[in-house]
């Protein structure tokens, strides 16, 4: 079915796009510190900003800051902004830096022991809202 010129200009004019600027976003951290002692700052997501599909922020570690185990049904994505730190994926170290992006699939277990220096990353994943992602973290499934 064709699109009439005046359909596709409705189309644009609903979506527009979001800026934002990460120096004004408050960080958050978890408020159970067995989960790590790792903070974020959600950029993007549903409730928060207009907008869907993509979930993204910034993670920040500082040395002796942890993020432990866990795993969630959606995969994500890593991309090393500063500093380094071991990412622990299944069982297997990966080196996150500056310039590497660490695809972690759906389901895997990953997390980042004791930091030896202060890193931040980019972090992303495909849904709509922070609250939609279900973190099991390996305490929280402990009997």
């Amino acid at each position: 079915m064709a699109t009439s010129p005046a359909e596709i200009i409705a189309q644009h004019q609903t979506r527009s796009a979001v800026l934002v600027d990460q120096s004004l976003v408050a960080e958050e951290s978890w408020a159970d510190s067995m989960r790590g002692t790792v903070r974020w700052k959600t950029l993007l997501s549903a409730g928060l900003t207009p907008t869907e599909s993509m979930v993204c922020g910034i993670a920040i570690m500082s040395a002796g800051d942890s993020f432990a185990p866990h795993s969630h049904p959606d995969p994500e994505i890593y991309f090393g902004i500063e500093g380094e730190a071991d990412v622990i994926i299944d069982g297997r170290v990966h080196r996150l830096k500056p310039g590497v992006a660490l695809f972690i699939p759906g389901g895997a277990v990953h997390g980042v022991p004791m930091t030896d220096q202060s890193c931040r990353w980019f972090y992303s994943f495909a849904c709509d809202a922070f609250s939609d992602i279900v973190y099991n973290f390996i305490d929280d499934t402990a009997p």
